[in-house]
């Protein structure tokens, strides 16, 4: 058994020997329950600082947006504007939040029918607020279209983001495909993508995938470091967090987590009650964490 699978195992048994503490007899009694959980604080701060505390919790606010899965294009433009709408907002109160989105045809929609929201977006981007991961025009189906579709997807995505942002996205942000053609690392690197990352493959009943972080090279060596995604439309549940956390590490072996905390397919993004809860956990000195 490998030592980060060792330390997980024995940290998530004291964490449970610690709420065993708490005396379920006086709830009710303030001043006697008040002693009980600073008594279980103490020990699970004890686990936090030896082993909780080492991991760092990387939190990136996230929307995925299917294009037109059960609803409309028009239904499609709507969400995308309340999405972005409600992160600009909620930016202003929570200066912590990093937001990130992919999908240039929604950004182009943006620009053209909301000037106010796309001049704001830019803003948050210059400012390292919001992340654009639009290496391809949208997050399509690559099992099922051929190789001059995914060029161009890749040819517009990066054109746009060019253009409007200064910059090429390092990013194949792929979270929700169902299928990627075997030569997708080719296609990708030509048109100056880094990284690809997905969470789809874990969605299998049969076949485990096998690893967190790989490279994925194709019979024409070329090559792209691949990463497998959180689940995405997550909410900010600490306990959960943390056991994704530990067993990234135990997979991994790699100390830095990403979590991406947000309503998705239908929009959405971080709400005020999760970002609440960050704000919260944050001061209980259990979890220091933001992107």
């Amino acid at each position: 058994m490998a030592k980060a699978e060792v330390e997980s195992n024995l940290s998530i048994e004291k964490m449970k020997n610690a709420v065993m503490l708490i005396d379920w007899q006086v709830v009710g009694e303030r001043e006697k329950i008040e002693r009980s959980l600073a008594k279980v604080h103490t020990e699970i701060e004890k686990v936090s600082a030896n082993y909780i505390n080492s991991l760092k919790l990387k939190l990136l606010g996230h929307a995925h947006l299917d294009l037109a899965w059960l609803w409309d294009i028009k239904e499609t433009w709507q969400a995308a504007q309340r999405t972005f709408s409600s992160v600009l907002n909620l930016q202003q109160d929570f200066p912590e939040l990093i937001f990130c989105h992919s999908t240039p045809a929604l950004y182009e929609w943006i620009e053209q029918n909301r000037p106010d929201l796309f001049h704001q977006i830019k803003q948050q981007v210059e400012f390292g607020k919001w992340e654009v991961a639009a290496g391809l025009w949208v997050e399509p189906e690559f099992n099922i279209v051929g190789g001059e579709s995914i060029v161009r997807q890749v040819l517009y995505g990066q054109r746009y983001v060019w253009e409007k942002f200064g910059r090429l996205s390092t990013v194949a942000w792929l979270p929700d495909s169902f299928g990627f053609c075997w030569q997708l690392p080719q296609f990708l690197q030509g048109g100056g993508i880094k990284y690809f990352v997905t969470q789809k493959l874990r969605w299998n009943d049969s076949t485990e995938f096998p690893f967190e972080v790989f490279w994925w090279e194709v019979p024409d060596q070329s090559r792209i470091l691949s990463v497998m995604l959180p689940l995405i439309g997550e909410s900010i549940e600490p306990v959960k967090m943390a056991k994704y956390a530990c067993e990234w590490q135990v997979e991994t072996g790699l100390k830095n987590v990403l979590w991406l905390p947000g309503v998705g397919d239908n929009g959405g993004g971080p709400t005020r009650d999760m970002l609440e809860i960050y704000r919260r956990w944050q001061d209980t000195g259990f979890f220091h964490c933001w992107s």
